[in-house]
């Protein structure tokens, strides 16, 4: 049940389908690659690309809900600001990003997890931003002990 005065949507059926993700370029993760190891994802990449469709699509088409997975961004990597924006620094604008806190904490970005991610959804009347993407995200420690309470929630939009 929704809390007063919130607006809650309908509920609707999914249908589930495994498919693969893949780290953006800007993701840390890759930060360390050799050039021969970018060239294979790029490949890599590419093949998937090729397999969605013409428009680069996900097999299934738009639009892009998830669980789980490397979340597919409208703009750039969010673990940063999930633990900066936790831990209490302000993250709306550069200056959150230069906190002297932020250089401890930053370590601790790659524990974060994508939970969810819902997509902006005509269908189902779900606007976010302008054409937007809600990611629900949490730290790997919170999700085993299914600390949900932990979890955040970044929006980015177009």
């Amino acid at each position: 049940m929704a809390p007063p005065g919130t607006e809650a949507f309908p509920g609707h059926g999914l249908r589930a389908a495994r498919t693969i993700t893949l780290p953006e370029w800007e993701e840390e993760v890759l930060a360390d690659l050799s050039r021969e190891d970018r060239a294979r994802l790029s490949g890599l990449d590419d093949a998937w690309r090729e397999l969605a469709g013409p428009r680069g699509e996900w097999p299934g088409g738009e639009p892009r809900h998830q669980i789980g997975g490397w979340p597919d961004l409208v703009q750039n990597p969010f673990w940063l600001e999930a633990q900066l924006a936790s831990n209490g620094i302000y993250v709306g604008g550069p200056p959150g990003y230069r906190d002297p806190r932020a250089a401890e904490l930053r370590a601790g970005a790659a524990s974060w997890r994508l939970l969810l991610q819902l997509d902006t959804d005509d269908d189902l009347g779900w606007m976010w931003g302008d054409v937007g993407r809600l990611y629900y995200t949490m730290r790997q420690e919170d999700l085993a002990t299914r600390d949900f309470g932990r979890a955040w929630m970044v929006l980015q939009c177009g």
